[in-house]
């Protein structure tokens, strides 16, 4: 397959810019006939290459209308789509599936017209003609002169100088051939494109497809064929069944350690699971060796997104508290605000602690956090003309307009400068440039919901790909593993799912697209797919091929394909599960610490001044939950709930309690007086009385009714309970206590009362009346729980801090859990439930608090004991994540062990 020593000089349309840079070297090395002479190299690159600088070359040589670029007549239909009525409610109103359905039927389009000027009448030749009366509908209002094919014909009639000009130019000795030179068979819509662009006829064309038992590499491809006896020699492929993230990635980064080892210097890494290579990309940094990936990644999974994506939303309107916390926390929001509008670390904190004082998931203005200081308002757009803060978000505005809007914003922010100066954010910068371009003369106007889906959906097509030095593993792709064949092949992600890549939903079945003539039919398709796998699996080189099940309790499965090529192979094929010793010793060396759970930490710093009841609660829970929360002052999550917080129903209640006084009341006079409570404190937000500093803004009128509905079904059993309360000499509501804890530094404990009743009690004749303090902490859970955390000899330690907490002057004869439930108030009492002494509980409480700080305080390291204490207290512990307890194995003590023995420890998913 050589270039012809005569006739015409053949353009070579490939399938990729790989393949075009593989193909030209082939070229290159075996030379063509007239190179002595300084004849050039024929042109190389894809159907869309072609086009561009077809494009490209027509405008730099006279002066002709821009073409219309894809994106902006696929944002024009998709607004068209939502303003019938019809189509927007089958859709659901949603701008994504607008957005989908619009980038499909523009691709059916654009076929049609390529087609169309090859004359060949697509609509004729299908079956389903009938069918279409509205797709024909939807193209003839949305098709315009500037469109793609239509544009290059115009420029092939009205301007032939400039076409020869042009093929001079790009096509370096084109003479009117076209080659396909790629792994599949052109469609009729790809044959039709090469002709309008080129110019040519059918005559002109011809097609080179690679056939698997053929191709080894390219340029053994244009020379001699690979002996028949390849995959007789073919090293034995390994399959192994992982049953984990964590085990695949292991298992991967041991074998192509391994590889390295034995000297190679050009390995493939196929991954079809990118999160599976997220972790062997980490594994093997750790292992001092480099990974090279010129793919990269989606720019939307980059940080560099949510300081973007967050700054279009206050924009628009369009954000939330939630999506102010992401982007507020962002690094490159948080050097833009510093640096450039004098929002330091303390103003950052200080709307952090009101938003999450707020504590719920609402849509949430630019102006209303600008008014409450909890934003700058250097940065708000310098433009007198913008809208005022009702209709920001609501009004429409050309593709162009939005993408000024949001560059301009970054510029102002400062933003600009803080991406500038990593290479995502370089990339993103770029992308919008770009796409600012592309919208130059864009002046259709979208509604902000479709700009925002627009604005998403390019950042999860654009890509980043990380600068780095070529290594000796890269990630490849199938076709170039084909055209470039390394020295050994990982796979990763050798599953029914991920292989063959399943195509995306369309709006038509590949086989009518196939019957319109857009595409092969999907049986050569799976074909040329299989075929191109085939070609891969027969490379002479080894190669391992990891499959992950979709839960640790199934099997991995393996793609039809690889089962099909295994049991066909004359080569052995070895079938393990993934195993998460390691052979290799350097490899092994440097993961312990990653594979065996990092060694306990020490706390070799004094212990905090402070601490609160919660605080040693946690420390009872599990010493890690402690060291992360107190010592480390690691935050909780960022999550909000989009509901009102479970938690709000029991403030409420507490706060409606705390106006509570001494006097006495009917149950009847309870009821009324506890209804208007609960009304004028939704009156208003009423955890902005609790938080002062929290954000204020409305709660929604959903979880302002839900919450009404819940407190009003409590208020009868409270009556009942408030009334049958004995008299009282005092009474205080969250009342702050804190007292000093004797440990080496000492630190003081701190705490808030729910209730604390003070009685009178008689001591006698000779002694007259006493006082009797009995404590009281509400509770919205179930008391059956609440009993079993106050059992004998068990963590809960709330209570018991809090009767040490009053004194030494004072003494608590008693402490209760109060439990507010929809079928009554239960009182459960300390001493009743444990059957102890109040005292004797508080003296061995605080003897194990001071012991274990003590310890901390000493050094001794912090271990991982909330497993063993209760499932639980990990299911819900915020730091589950840090402290990696399913690294290791959990702390042997003679009750875990005598609890192994008899069934495994539940382990909940982290």
């Amino acid at each position: 397959a050589r270039l012809p020593e005569t006739g015409p000089r053949p353009a070579l349309i490939v399938d990729s810019p790989l393949a075009a840079q593989a193909l030209g070297k082939a070229f290159a090395r075996n030379g063509w006939p007239g190179r002595d002479q300084g004849a050039p190299m024929p042109w190389l690159g894809t159907l869309e290459d072609a086009l561009l600088r077809f494009k490209r070359t027509a405008e730099d040589l006279a002066e002709v209308a821009p073409m219309r670029p894809r994106e902006s007549r696929v944002v024009q239909l998709a607004q068209q789509l939502l303003d019938v009525r019809g189509i927007a409610e089958s859709l659901g109103g949603s701008s994504k599936a607008a957005l989908e359905l619009a980038g499909h039927w523009v691709d059916i389009f654009e076929g049609w017209e390529w087609l169309g000027e090859a004359a060949f009448d697509v609509l004729q030749a299908w079956a389903a003609r009938e069918d279409m009366a509205t797709l024909e509908v939807l193209h003839r209002a949305n098709r315009i002169s500037s469109d793609p094919p239509e544009w290059v014909r115009q420029i092939h009639a009205h301007h032939p100088e400039w076409v020869r000009q042009m093929r001079s130019r790009q096509t370096a000795g084109f003479e009117g051939a076209v080659w396909f030179c790629s792994g599949k068979t052109p469609s009729p819509m790809e044959l039709a494109k090469a002709k309008a662009i080129w110019g040519v006829n059918d005559s002109s064309i011809r097609i080179w497809v690679f056939e698997p038992e053929l191709l080894q590499n390219a340029e053994q491809s244009l020379g001699q064929s690979p002996s028949n006896d390849t995959r007789s020699l073919m090293p034995p492929r390994h399959l192994i069944q992982s049953r984990s993230l964590e085990e695949t990635a292991l298992a991967c980064t041991q074998q192509l350690m391994a590889w390295r080892s034995s000297g190679l210097t050009a390995i493939g890494l196929v991954a079809l699971d990118r999160r599976a290579l997220r972790r062997v990309r980490a594994l093997l940094e750790r292992a001092g060796e480099s990974l090279s990936d010129s793919h990269g990644w989606a720019l939307d999974t980059t940080v560099v997104a949510t300081a973007v994506m967050g700054l279009n939303d206050l924009l628009m309107g369009r954000a939330t508290t939630q999506s102010v916390l992401e982007w507020m926390h962002c690094p490159f929001v948080k050097e833009a605000l510093e640096n450039h509008c004098d929002f330091g670390p303390a103003e950052r904190e200080r709307a952090d602690r009101a938003i999450r004082a707020f504590g719920r998931v609402v849509s949430i203005d630019l102006h209303t956090l600008i008014d409450q200081h909890l934003l700058p308002h250097q940065w708000v757009s310098k433009d007198p003309t913008q809208p005022s803060k009702k209709t920001f978000g609501s009004s429409r505005r050309s593709l162009r307009e939005w993408l000024v809007q949001l560059l301009d914003a970054i510029e102002s922010l400062g933003l600009e400068e803080a991406l500038a100066l990593d290479t995502a954010g370089q990339s993103i910068l770029a992308m919008l440039q770009e796409f600012a371009a592309k919208a130059q003369a864009d002046a259709s106007p979208i509604s902000a919901a479709l700009w925002q889906s627009m604005l998403a959906r390019e950042l999860s097509r654009a890509r980043y790909a990380e600068t780095s030095s070529e290594s000796a593993i890269r990630v490849m792709s199938m076709a170039s593993i084909l055209w470039c064949p390394p020295q050994a092949v990982m796979i990763l992600g050798a599953d029914h799912q991920q292989l063959p890549e399943r195509p995306a939903t369309q709006f038509f079945e590949p086989a009518h697209l196939a019957e319109m003539g857009l595409q092969n039919p999907p049986e050569r398709l799976e074909a040329e797919a299989f075929a191109q796998f085939a070609s891969v699996w027969f490379q002479p080189v080894p190669m391992t091929l990891i499959s992950q099940s979709e839960t640790p309790e199934n099997s991995a499965e393996f793609s039809n394909w690889v089962r099909l090529l295994s049991m066909h192979s004359n080569s052995p094929v070895l079938q393990s599960e993934a195993s998460t010793h390691l052979t290799n010793q350097s490899l092994n060396l440097a993961l312990e610490p990653q594979a065996h759970g990092d060694p306990a930490p020490r706390w070799h710093q004094s212990l905090p001044p402070k601490l609160s009841v919660s605080a040693a609660q946690a420390l009872f829970n599990c010493e890690y939950q402690f060291f992360a929360r107190s010592l480390l002052a690691l935050g909780g999550p960022d999550d909000l709930l989009d509901d009102s917080p479970p938690t709000d129903l029991g403030s409420l209640i507490h706060l409606v309690l705390s106006e509570v006084t001494a006097s006495s009341r009917t149950e009847s006079e309870w009821v009324e007086w506890l209804n208007r409570a609960i009304d004028a404190r939704l009156g208003a937000p009423f955890f902005n009385n609790h938080s002062p500093e929290s954000l204020r803004a409305d709660l929604p009128e959903a979880s302002r009714q839900k919450l009404k509905t819940e407190a009003r079904a409590l208020v009868p059993h409270l009556a009942r309970w408030l009334s049958q309360r004995p008299a009282m000499l005092g009474l205080k509501t969250e009342e702050p206590v804190r007292r000093q804890i004797l440990t080496t530094p000492p630190c003081e404990l701190m705490g808030r009362i729910d209730r604390w009743e003070i009685h009178s009690q008689d001591l006698g004749d000779a002694k007259g009346s006493g006082q009797v303090h009995r404590l009281i902490d509400f509770k919205t859970s179930d008391p059956s729980a609440l009993k079993a955390r106050v059992k004998p000899g068990d963590r809960d330690v709330q209570l018991a801090l809090y009767a040490w907490l009053i004194g030494p002057n004072q003494v608590a004869e008693d402490a209760a859990y109060v439990s507010l439930r929809h079928d009554g108030v239960h009182e459960l009492s300390l001493a009743a439930v444990t059957g102890q002494p109040l005292p004797d509980l508080v003296s061995a409480t605080l003897d194990r608090l001071e012991t274990q700080l003590q310890s901390i305080a000493d050094g001794r390291p912090i271990a991982r004991t909330g497993l063993l204490n209760d499932p639980k207290v990990c299911e819900f512990c915020n730091y589950r994540g840090v402290c990696r307890r399913d690294d290791e194995p959990a702390p042997q003590t003679p009750e875990s062990i005598s609890q192994q023995d008899s069934q495994p420890l539940p382990r909940s998913a982290s």
